[in-house]
């Protein structure tokens, strides 16, 4: 009932402050993209809707980093660092009418981007829900105070420790006291404004580097948002490649029950994507392919799930297209991808989800 009232909260903010046109698109975000169980209903029984144009993308603007974090494939791989330009990024957008969210985060820092602060203003004009994962490493005053002047929806702070010999130690080349201090003045800006975006959230990968910080680390989220509530979501190491192998680590139930205690002391809300199934669903349950993931270079694939399995050269090789080479509708309309679809719905494991972590891709 809580959770309730504060989204009806927001929902009149957001009819007050952004107009009736972003509040539906808020809504309908909330309602279908963040429920799983109705995304499968469309995905199973309703997959005409999406059939023409999806209204949910993920678009990965640059795969450039200055870090060296030893749990993602950008520090293992050798893929050249690319930008995608406005000009491409522009006629990607321009071909989506009916866009209702996008996720601007790939395997990359996206503020590392030279025009990205341009991107994120284009596609705002449309009151897209935009969703962003950042380290925070390059968000200084300008980009933040661009942020809360664009009201983007939500961003999740990639932050893997709560001091500073953990975090530096896995965010190699990031500075424990520079994310600190931008984190903390995102929140200052917002607060002088008296504004409610961007909504923040946390973002904690679970390793045995850390493992022994994460109730201290909802002590310190709650720190950074001078007690403001938030979300704060724990996430297993989702793909452990070999060269990361030596880092996953087991979440015991002791643990878990005193990370909610803490949460609970602190009135700060926790999330678990820590398990999973070792009895994993049929392919046809899933849904992620009603989101599709534009790569840096052009190739367009499924969704996000292959990604940080350190097989960039499979995703390229088996994506269903290239936006560089061929409009994004085509490639959406093609026989190549309604079969890729209808093979979902046959509980038949297409090639480019061979490494997908979450569904039963056993069968071929």
């Amino acid at each position: 009932m809580a959770a309730l009232w504060r989204r009806l909260k927001k929902l009149f903010f957001l009819v007050k402050g952004q107009g009736v046109g972003y509040a539906y698109n808020y809504l309908w975000v909330y309602a279908l993209y963040y429920n799983e169980a109705i995304r499968l209903f469309i995905s199973k029984y309703m997959p005409w809707l999406y059939s023409q144009s999806p209204p949910t993308v993920e678009i990965e603007v640059s795969t450039r980093c200055g870090l060296r974090c030893n749990m993602c494939e950008h520090t293992y791989w050798r893929q050249p660092q690319l930008e995608m330009s406005f000009d491409k990024f522009k006629s990607i957008i321009d071909q989506l009418p009916k866009l209702k969210w996008i996720g601007l985060t790939g395997i990359g820092d996206s503020f590392a981007h030279r025009d990205f602060l341009k991107l994120l203003s284009y596609v705002k004009r449309r009151q897209v829900y935009i969703e962003l994962f950042d380290t925070f490493y390059n968000i200084n005053e300008k980009e933040a105070e661009t942020l809360v002047g664009l009201k983007i929806d939500k961003m999740i702070a990639s932050i893997d420790g709560a001091t500073k010999e953990t975090y530096e130690k896995i965010r190699v080349g990031s500075k424990f006291e520079r994310i600190t201090e931008n984190v903390k003045r995102l929140v200052k800006i917002k607060k002088a404004k008296n504004s409610y975006f961007p909504e923040m959230s946390f973002h904690f990968i679970i390793s045995k580097l850390n493992i022994h910080e994460i109730v201290q680390y909802v002590e310190f989220v709650n720190y950074l948002m001078e007690g403001e509530t938030v979300e704060i979501f724990f996430t297993k190491l989702l793909h452990p490649f070999d060269e990361i192998k030596p880092l996953v680590v087991d979440v015991l139930r002791d643990v878990i029950g005193k990370v909610e205690e803490k949460g609970r002391e602190l009135n700060q809300i926790i999330r678990w994507n820590v398990n999973i199934p070792t009895e994993k669903k049929s392919i046809n349950y899933c849904s992620a392919w009603m989101v599709p993931f534009i790569f840096a270079s052009g190739e367009v694939v499924p969704c996000c799930a292959g990604n940080e399995a350190n097989q960039r050269d499979f995703q390229i090789k088996t994506s269903l297209g290239n936006v560089f080479n061929e409009d994004f509708v085509k490639i959406w309309r093609s026989d190549k991808y309604q079969k890729f679809r209808q093979d979902i719905l046959d509980n038949k494991v297409p090639a480019a989800c061979h490494f997908c972590a979450i569904y039963d891709v056993s069968k071929k």
